[in-house]
């Protein structure tokens, strides 16, 4: 599949949900500089998916850019001119292509397993992105109530959520009556690796155990968006939503100890 790079994460990983265990290789490229231009890395891209998609050990969704095979689950562009645009975020690159080699990690030099290919073609787009920045009012959710089923949450560091706004309303009240109304709220870092853990501080851990939030550990905010997406498309039972959640799709994510 040939696509615009900066949305190619966001597409891997749609497509990791909505296919899962193919046995048949699903490989996103691109170039950085257009086919047409005399320094385009649009051929050696092509070129290097192809031998990547010809392997009898490809399968599943992958992004291959600039010499390396990515999980569709754990791609993110990292740079907006250089040709090596994507790195593989909290998990190891699936290969590198050398020439025309293909040296995998030896965490996948084994054929696709035995569960068989799955499809899904339902979505929930109603998700939205929150970054936290100091200065956040939380009534921003009760704002985003009627437009959003989930919020997906970039918090401080390993988990750090502010006790109360610049307003001085509380952020637990309004995350707690945003997943007690039925909505679901992903919890995640801003911090681009090594994830998430909520146990370390306190104002962390008071969010860990409550019903409808549900940890992002590692995975990449592209990924919780399309996980996201994809589990409230296929059920509103906040029990079976959590099920789906935490379920392993295509290497994205190692739940946190």
């Amino acid at each position: 599949i040939l696509h615009g790079t900066d949305t190619m994460s966001y597409t891997a990983a749609a497509l990791s949900y909505l296919i899962q265990d193919s046995p048949k290789p699903i490989v996103l490229t691109g170039s950085q500089k257009p086919m047409g231009n005399p320094f385009t890395d649009a051929k050696l891209n092509l070129y290097q998916s192809l031998l990547y998609a010809l392997d009898e050990h490809s399968h599943d969704v992958s992004i291959v850019f600039g010499g390396v095979a990515i999980a569709g689950t754990r791609a993110r562009k990292q740079r907006t001119m250089s040709f090596n645009a994507f790195i593989s975020v909290n998990y190891p690159p699936i290969a590198y292509i050398r020439n025309d080699r293909i040296v995998r990690n030896g965490l996948h030099g084994t054929l696709q397993g035995e569960n068989p290919v799955r499809f899904y073609d339902s979505i929930d787009p109603r998700v939205f992105v929150l970054k936290l920045t100091p200065g956040v009012n939380p009534g921003i959710l009760d704002a985003l109530a009627d437009s959003y089923d989930a919020v997906i949450l970039e918090t401080f560091g390993i988990g750090g959520i502010p006790e109360f706004g610049e307003s001085g309303d509380s952020f637990q009240e309004a995350i707690f009556r945003w997943v007690d109304s039925g909505r679901t709220v992903v919890m995640t870092t801003q911090v681009p690796e090594e994830g998430l853990d909520l146990g370390v501080y306190e104002v962390g851990r008071a969010y860990a155990d409550h019903p409808g939030i549900l940890r992002g550990d590692d995975m990449t905010t592209e990924t919780l968006v399309a996980k996201t997406m994809w589990a409230l498309g296929q059920s509103r039972d906040a029990t079976e939503i959590q099920r789906l959640f935490y379920s392993q799709v295509n290497h994205d994510r190692i739940p946190m100890a």
